[in-house]
């Protein structure tokens, strides 16, 4: 997911969202990898004061 995806949702109201690192969880395993594939969204609801 995209800053811009979250901004869009952000703006539709939602205001929560979950973060499962791939094979954390039963069907997780294409759950991101690294950090760096997610910073762009965690800052982006950072940005608008989503919980994570």
């Amino acid at each position: 997911m995209r800053g811009a995806e979250v901004e869009a949702l952000a703006r539709a109201g939602e205001v929560a969202g979950k973060y499962y690192p791939a094979g954390s969880t039963t069907n997780a395993a294409e759950g991101p990898r690294s950090f760096d594939e997610v910073e762009e969204a965690l800052n982006a609801m950072e940005a608008r004061k989503l919980v994570l």
